[in-house]
């Protein structure tokens, strides 16, 4: 997890917490109920993860991104949901300028599929002819939306592959039936992105993880309600051959794992928002970043560059921030 979540009181027998394993990643579940819940809430948890998986993986043959990757025409039809989640990545995309994108699995396949010498190496000979070739069929404009429900590529290798989106429609959709059911406080997280919901307002405390200090806390945050989000290059990274850091967040313009920050940490009350700003920032500097935020009030930002400087840009209803010198 990028960020570990407490309550700000000791724990009671009042709070509950359950993990589920889906999306190739843990989910946490926290709630506080003045009675433990029953096992027909967390079958009823179960049941929509199942659900989500089922819709959205690119391995089930069953899935609409699956049906979508294996279409035999330039244009395929598809659920309301998924169709929201593209276009919702097509405003990403352009607001941030091109370094949000779905369509980047085959930049991830060969960042992960080893050659003969290995896996690639970041300044190889090797993947400097490879990148260009697959930037050919990979970017958001070989990808156009007819609403209601209809996807058409101008490309037939390009693909689709939401995992840097779906997780945060799993969370809304976690948190409305948490709603539903009448839970008055609870701690949502997938893959460290985190929701957080209190009825009273009473904040949960927080804590950002360093970027370069496994364990340690850069800065802590005081927040009751809302969505917090981290994405950052320090947990799914290898070493190549020389040395060099590649990691999972890829620059969709360039084909290679950005550069520009350690982490991007952001506050705000839309999770699929959040989730797709705080992963195209981390290819923004910071000056580049604090534009593109200043069109977004509602959203606070921790950064740490390159250079492990951390920068706070915060909106008019900013949450409680200390970080560490």
């Amino acid at each position: 997890m990028f960020l570990s979540g407490c309550t700000n009181h000791d724990t009671t027998p009042e709070e509950h917490h359950r993990r589920f394993w889906k999306f190739s990643t843990h989910i946490d579940i926290t709630l506080t109920s003045p009675t433990p819940p029953d096992d027909t809430l967390w079958d009823g948890v179960t049941q929509l993860l199942n659900r989500y998986n089922r819709r959205y993986s690119p391995m089930d043959t069953l899935s609409w991104v699956w049906q979508v990757n294996h279409r035999t025409s330039d244009t395929v039809i598809v659920d309301e949901e998924l169709f929201d989640m593209v276009q919702q990545a097509q405003w990403g995309h352009k607001v941030l300028g091109g370094t949000f994108d779905i369509t980047t699995a085959p930049l991830r396949h060969y960042w992960n599929t080893p050659q003969k010498s290995g896996l690639p190496n970041l300044h190889s000979a090797q993947t400097k002819e490879a990148l260009p070739q697959l930037l050919r069929y990979t970017g958001m404009e070989h990808l156009t939306t007819i609403a209601p429900d209809t996807l058409i590529f101008s490309h037939d290798k390009s693909t689709l592959d939401v995992g840097g989106i779906a997780k945060s429609y799993v969370i809304k959709a976690l948190k409305t039936y948490l709603l539903e059911e009448d839970i008055p406080r609870f701690i949502i997280s997938i893959g460290g992105d985190l929701y957080l919901h209190d009825t009273t307002d009473t904040p949960f405390i927080l804590g950002v993880q360093h970027p370069r200090k496994t364990g340690a806390v850069l800065c802590t945050l005081h927040v009751a309600t809302g969505s917090v989000v981290t994405s950052g290059d320090y947990e799914r990274y290898r070493r190549d051959a020389k040395g060099h850091r590649i990691h999972h967040i890829l620059n969709p313009k360039t084909g290679y794992p950005t550069e520009e920050n350690q982490s991007v940490t952001l506050i705000g009350n839309n999770p699929v928002t959040t989730d797709i700003l705080s992963t195209g920032l981390l290819a923004h500097p910071v000056a580049q970043a604090e534009k593109i935020l200043s069109a977004l009030p509602d959203i606070t930002a921790i950064i740490v560059d390159r250079a492990a400087t951390v920068h706070t840009i915060q909106g008019p209803q900013s949450p409680d921030i200390r970080c560490r010198d």
